[in-house]
């Protein structure tokens, strides 16, 4: 499987937005890397756990933002984001006592491509189109995320 990285490619135009998108797939490369060096289940479920909890913090950011610009689109784009939220919880209690595999890392890695190519960029057209967008990102920028041992994601 391809290395996962971050490229210009995927950047939305909105910082606080595209600072986030970045911690995801850093998170999603540290999980990749877990399962390409066979590290312990335990080092792997931990990982998907962090990569679910900044998920869902960076949903309810996401959503604040879109919320502040008036975004239109904004209650199929919350939709989105709790269909993938309930699938990676139903995948995480499957795999509680399994081996978290290449499919499930697969399947995240694709979904949040293609969410970031395809429903965010919406959201960055739309702010760029939107005179206060800059002024509410700057906002959601300062609201620093941890992690539950305390250290900055």
């Amino acid at each position: 499987m391809e290395e996962v990285k971050w490229n210009a490619a995927l950047s939305i135009g909105v910082e606080a937005v595209d600072d986030q998108h970045k911690q995801l797939f850093a998170i999603v490369r540290e999980l990749q890397d877990a399962i390409a060096l066979s590290k312990g289940q335990k080092r792997m479920h931990q990982l998907l756990e962090k990569l679910i909890v900044y998920t869902e913090t960076h949903f309810r950011d996401e959503e604040a933002y879109m919320d502040e610009i008036g975004y239109p689109a904004l209650e199929n784009h919350r939709h989105e984001h709790e269909q993938l939220v309930q699938k990676v919880r139903r995948f995480q209690r499957r795999l509680e006592m399994e081996r978290i595999s290449m499919p499930v890392l697969e399947f995240l890695i694709n979904w949040v491509g293609h969410h970031i190519m395809t429903s965010d960029q919406e959201i960055g057209r739309y702010a760029r189109g939107c005179s206060g967008a800059e002024a509410v990102a700057d906002e959601v920028v300062e609201d620093e995320v941890t992690s539950p041992a305390g250290s900055s994601l």
